[in-house]
């Protein structure tokens, strides 16, 4: 069997409409901004380590009722590691009712209803591996499926509750109101259901109920000073893609704020790139830490040195004198001078 039916799920997309159809405006505009809502569960939820495609099936016959298939072809290294913390595996099972090893079950017994499990175990070494990453590839395919048909539908105040916030999925609230702009613009579209039934769980009067306001992005402001602290972090969500400037690391601090944050650290990435860390499901980390502060809020959040990995010492804090050439002017932080040692090694 390929690739598209091993490692695959369906996102359903029903609208109550009349029978003379669906102008394909409406059915671009929706499709569009239900990918856009995938691509943004990827980034914030799957460390953005999910290789996929997108393909629009044909629909049934007297039905306006899209189906996407969401196919995924592979799952990268650091996906794992990150399914497995308390912070992603709570989202996965606050959107999904299931959490990443109830999923990964439900992809096994499917593709071994697909073959015969005798078959399974008799085939070469190479063939279990790959029955394997299938299984990781379909988990993967119908957490996304799941997680994208909830977000749709659910009114905002209750993805808040569960984590899901606007100013880290700021992506997907976004395309999730441009999909009810194109339904809202369309006035013959009473109703639209993301399961396959005839039951319209979403009515045209909640379409705007399910508008979203995003909050501006705070830019970077060059007379903002920078202050640096040296603090530890004890991280919920990791993102082990050095290049990816989408998707923050977050923790919380010595202070038990949240904390979301980028790492700029050769040293660390170097360790990490061969390997060479002990990676817990609650990573401590202790850094020095550059942030804007705002509203008595640390934004902006960069480590500019990682100093220790639990407890593995990683670099050397920056000296002022390297501080002043680097980033200039700035101030100290309060945990530069005080610091707070609950979280630390001993």
């Amino acid at each position: 069997m390929n690739t598209e039916i091993l490692q695959s799920s369906n996102i359903a997309i029903h609208f109550d409409i009349p029978a003379h159809g669906l102008p394909l405006k409406t059915f671009v505009e929706t499709a569009s901004a239900a990918e856009e809502v995938i691509e943004s569960l990827i980034d914030q939820i799957f460390n953005g380590s999910v290789e996929y495609s997108l393909i629009v099936l044909p629909p049934e016959v007297g039905s306006f009722r899209s189906k996407l298939k969401i196919i995924v072809i592979s799952v990268g290294a650091a996906l794992l590691p990150a399914l497995a913390t308390d912070f992603t595996s709570g989202l996965i099972e606050g959107l999904t009712n299931r959490n990443p090893n109830e999923w990964g079950e439900l992809a096994g017994q499917e593709l071994r209803n697909l073959f015969s499990s005798e078959a399974i175990a008799d085939e070469p070494e190479e063939e279990q591996t790959s029955f394997i990453r299938s299984q990781e590839c379909r988990a993967v395919a119908k957490m996304l499926a799941a997680a994208t048909s909830t977000f749709m539908q659910r009114p905002t105040k209750e993805l808040i509750e569960s984590n899901i916030s606007t100013e880290m999925f700021r992506e997907a609230f976004a395309a999730r109101n441009a999909f009810y702009i194109a339904c809202l613009e369309h006035h013959e579209i009473s109703g639209v259901s993301f399961a396959d039934t005839e039951d319209f769980e979403v009515p045209r009067s909640a379409f705007i109920e399910l508008q979203t306001v995003i909050p501006p992005k705070v830019e970077e402001e060059d007379e903002l000073p920078w202050h640096v602290e040296t603090t530890t972090i004890i991280v919920s969500s990791p993102n082990w893609a050095k290049s990816d400037s989408k998707r923050h690391w977050k923790g919380k601090d010595s202070d038990g704020h949240d904390r979301y944050f980028t790492i700029d650290d050769d040293s660390f990435w170097f360790l990490a790139e061969h390997e060479m860390l002990n990676f817990h499901f609650a990573d401590r980390l202790r850094v020095q830490i550059k942030y804007h502060l705002i509203d008595d809020r640390k934004i902006h959040n960069t480590v500019l040195r990682v100093l220790r990995y639990n407890s593995r010492p990683v670099s050397e804090p920056l000296s002022e004198d390297e501080l002043e050439e680097l980033i200039g002017p700035h101030k100290k932080g309060e945990n530069t001078q005080n610091q707070f040692n609950l979280f630390d090694d001993q």
